[in-house]
């Protein structure tokens, strides 16, 4: 097998070298699939001497170029390395175990691999079953059912694009009856949309093969919202078993409280927090059977949005009889069933932050280790600067909002939802542990969803500092992450604009 190896420079961009590479790093993937594993080692350590911080395997030096050229030769090999290495563990479990390191970089080529959602340049939906289809071809079905707590997103991703695929199956086949859809809001968000039966034959037969491995094609989407919720009384005696999607939201619906447990009634412009579940038909009937169908609850097909964009079309139960408005549950004492005296905020980012991995590290040094409990994208109306000289990166700038609100501006933000108390420990740290820090004016930005969202900066216009580069990819990989819709190119476009 050849070892891994990257372009010496961007200076002189061969694609026919580049490819070159990428090839050669198939080959070795076709090869340990046909059971030739001379020289596998060797591979896996080139694998691991050069694997990025962030877990990457590029085969470019210089990532500043194009989203489609990104996509190609740094997204790209770095689904394929880590599909080697996921092959490679299902067949050499024991040479695995001596390999030093190996889960880690396994981990980490795996949370690389998830960044993009699989999606091509400009949100391409082709790429990403392209990419499922290395993934599924590396042995996916025995992966996720031997190794699912690896690194549980990309379970979860799986999960969620064959249950996604199943439905646009389930389109393709059939009209669909929208007078079913008791929807009120949530809009599909896709970009670059391929219809399954554009597939080849063959990558259909092994996507369809997966599905049925998995018994996602069997499954129906549940929409729960409160009993039946992870934590709640009746969540592990009905679906501890159940592939759990996510948190989600039911648009056109209002939730109201019925004693020690609740209901949902259809009611514009609002929405349910709750989350969503793929069940089997035995799990469906028992949840049937503990609603009252026709009786207590009638069951309907109703739009959910998942974080961050996705809609899916999912059962819920609704509630039949008469409610008293007084006991409405409002969005910030959503979801049903969580603690009243928790004081929650959403901490809006703007900086490094926006990576959810850089930012669980401030998580993980406050007294509540608690993840946020949900995150979403968020417009800022202050101008992002860069400001101070920070050791940590580079002793260059960090991100700094004007104190001042502009409406004509847009900073790209991220919420999350938390504590109180962790915001202002997150607040204290950034501030150096001084009240007096750099970070010490907090700003409201009204609320959402009842609740209040708040930062922090400068009270005062620092002198500019331009930032590293280091800072920057941090920032990139954050608004990437959180506004999944864009690509390198546009991030690039957006961040030239605040330096």
């Amino acid at each position: 097998m050849k070892l891994f190896e990257r372009a010496l420079t961007n200076s002189t961009f061969n694609e026919q070298e580049l490819n070159q590479m990428i090839t050669n790093m198939e080959g070795n993937l076709d090869a340990l699939l046909a059971g030739k594993s001379e020289g596998a080692e060797a591979y896996i350590l080139s694998l691991q001497q050069q694997q990025e911080e962030d877990g990457y395997w590029s085969v470019l030096q210089d990532r500043s170029v194009p989203t489609d050229t990104r996509v190609a030769y740094l997204n790209h090999p770095t689904y394929v390395a880590s599909a080697f290495l996921m092959a490679y563990l299902l067949k050499y479990p024991v040479a695995c175990e001596r390999i030093l390191g190996f889960r880690e970089t396994l981990f980490k080529g795996l949370q690389a691999s998830i960044s993009r959602k699989f999606l091509g340049a400009f949100g391409d939906e082709g790429t990403r079953y392209e990419t499922l289809d290395i993934f599924i071809r590396a042995g996916l079905a025995e992966f996720m059912k031997n190794y699912p707590t690896l690194y549980p997103p990309f379970t979860q991703l799986i999960q969620e694009i064959l249950v996604e695929l199943t439905s646009r199956i389930k389109d393709e086949m059939t009209e669909v009856d929208e007078k079913k859809i008791l929807n009120l809001g949530a809009t599909p968000q896709y970009s670059g949309e391929v219809f399954v039966g554009s597939l080849s034959p063959i990558m259909q037969g092994r996507i369809k093969a997966l599905m049925t491995d998995l018994a996602i094609s069997e499954g129906t989407l549940v929409f729960v919202y409160g009993t039946l919720m992870t934590g709640r009384a009746n969540h592990d005696h009905f679906l501890k078993n159940s592939i759990k999607m996510g948190e989600g939201r039911a648009f056109g619906f209002a939730l109201y409280e019925l004693g020690s447990f609740p209901g949902i009634k259809l009611k514009k412009k609002t929405h349910v927090l709750g989350e969503l579940y793929l069940v089997d038909q035995r799990t469906l009937g028992r949840l049937d059977k503990l609603e009252g169908i026709g009786d207590l609850y009638d069951r309907v097909e109703v739009e959910v949005l998942a974080h961050p964009s996705h809609t899916y079309r999912a059962q819920t139960y609704v509630y039949n009889g008469k409610i008293n408005a007084d006991k409405l549950v409002t969005m910030k004492d959503q979801p049903w069933g969580k603690k009243k005296d928790v004081d929650l905020v959403w901490y809006a980012c703007y900086g490094s932050n926006l990576s959810q991995v850089r930012f669980m590290k401030y998580v993980n040094d406050c007294a509540d280790k608690t993840e946020p409990k949900e995150s979403r994208p968020f417009e800022i109306h202050h101008q992002l600067y860069f400001a101070n000289s920070s050791p940590q990166w580079d002793d260059q700038g960090v991100a700094f909002l004007n104190p001042r609100m502009d409406e004509r501006v847009v900073t790209l933000g991220r919420v999350y939802l938390m504590t109180r108390e962790q915001f202002e420990e997150i607040k204290f740290m950034e501030c150096g542990g001084s009240e007096t820090g750099w970070y010490r004016h907090e700003m409201n930005f009204g609320s959402l969803d009842g609740i209040p969202v708040r930062s922090f900066t400068s009270p005062d216009i620092l002198e500019p500092n331009p930032p590293s580069d280091k800072y920057l990819t941090v920032i990139r990989l954050g608004l990437m992450e959180t506004w999944p819709e864009l690509g390198q190119e546009e991030c690039d476009v957006y961040l030239s604009s605040k330096l």
